[in-house]
């Protein structure tokens, strides 16, 4: 399911900074056009040239940081801002970044000083009380979280990520039909912001209106067609559906794009099962104990019970115990409890 949204580093498109060589300047500015225009390599090149004119020019570290981090290399970008800011400690965009490198690696009290000291030196950066807010919601401080979202709002009533935050929060603490009401707000002002429509999706999908939820899936398929997260939950609306070949479609291109993902094997098992094709489904089942940051809430039913003998695997059972313990939910263990008579056959 979707429960965060992306972070957007701040690019600082002017250097101000008194006594910079002209000629680090001229290629700062080259640096920033190039970065304008999404010609990433050039722009790196660029700033790493003005950083050999000029190793502390602040400008350059902060979007050379941002460009690193969109690369995924999160060391050299903390290396950048820090550096940025030593340099000049009151600059705002390098303290905003640093605190949304730190707020995505969940170290949460020093992302909060930043976000806190950019506040205190902008009041009105409404990016900072959105994200500032997103960290409260994670750190279990509900209300002063949805404080923070409003107050965003009323800065900018606009800002399309505030009214995301504040969906995904009311969705959270169990306020369906306000979060509903703040995710198609923020489609409203973003009609191709992903995450709210996912949310949206997963939230409609929960209430069974699956229709709707469908719709929600496929618009952002049309705009990211390898979403695994998407693929996967659009799996799962259709084997709710009974839709059980075009369950196994998705769920089955989710795999391929992330093989090591636990929740989708098992969502795929439990399409197969109901089709009747037990050999790979109870194969596909076993993935219900795999280790995962995607089991979200469901995580605690997915933990391997703690045996201090073997799990069978089918060996004789003469002159042998079986503990048979209750796993899934009440029709399951009726189901399964006439298979009990065929252990103690078996000699258990």
């Amino acid at each position: 399911m979707f429960e965060t949204f992306t972070m957007d580093c701040a690019m600082t498109r002017t250097s101000d900074v008194p006594g910079q060589a002209g000629v680090a300047n001229r290629l700062f500015e080259e640096a920033v056009a190039a970065h304008g225009r999404m010609s990433l390599s050039d722009a790196e090149r660029l700033y790493r040239m003005v950083l050999r004119l000029a190793p502390g020019h602040p400008e350059a570290l902060n979007n050379l940081g941002a460009l690193r981090e969109r690369a995924g290399d999160a060391t050299e970008a903390e290396r950048c801002y820090r550096t940025a800011l030593q340099r000049a400690p009151d600059y705002v965009d390098a303290r905003y970044n640093l605190g949304l490198l730190l707020h995505g690696n969940r170290q949460f009290a020093e992302a909060e000083d930043c976000y806190r000291r950019v506040i205190a030196a902008v009041p009105r950066h409404a990016a900072a009380h959105v994200y500032l807010a997103g960290l409260m919601q994670e750190t279990d401080r509900a209300a002063d979280a949805e404080w923070s979202y409003l107050h965003a709002m009323s800065l900018d009533p606009d800002d399309a990520v505030a009214h995301l935050g504040l969906g995904l929060l009311f969705v959270a603490t169990g306020r369906a039909s306000e979060g509903e009401a703040c995710l198609r707000d923020a489609l409203r002002l973003a009609p191709d912001l992903k995450d709210a429509c996912g949310a949206l999706g997963a939230l409609l999908h929960r209430q069974q209106r699956y229709t709707e939820a469908e719709a929600c899936y496929r618009h952002v398929l049309e705009r990211d067609p390898g979403s695994v997260e998407v693929l996967n939950n659009l799996g799962r609306l259709l084997h709710d559906a009974g839709r059980l070949t075009e369950a196994e479609r998705y769920l089955r291109e989710a795999l391929a794009a992330a093989p090591e993902r636990a929740p989708t094997a098992f969502n795929l098992s439990l399409v197969l099962l109901a089709m009747g094709r037990y050999e790979e489904g109870w194969a596909l089942y076993e993935a219900r104990y795999g280790e995962s940051a995607h089991w979200g809430d469901d995580a605690h039913c997915h933990v391997r019970p703690a045996l201090r003998f073997p799990e069978w695997r089918g060996q004789p059972l003469a002159g042998k115990s079986m503990v048979v313990w209750a796993e899934q939910g009440l029709g399951d263990c009726v189901q399964f409890a006439r298979y009990v008579p065929v252990l103690k056959a078996k000699g258990a």
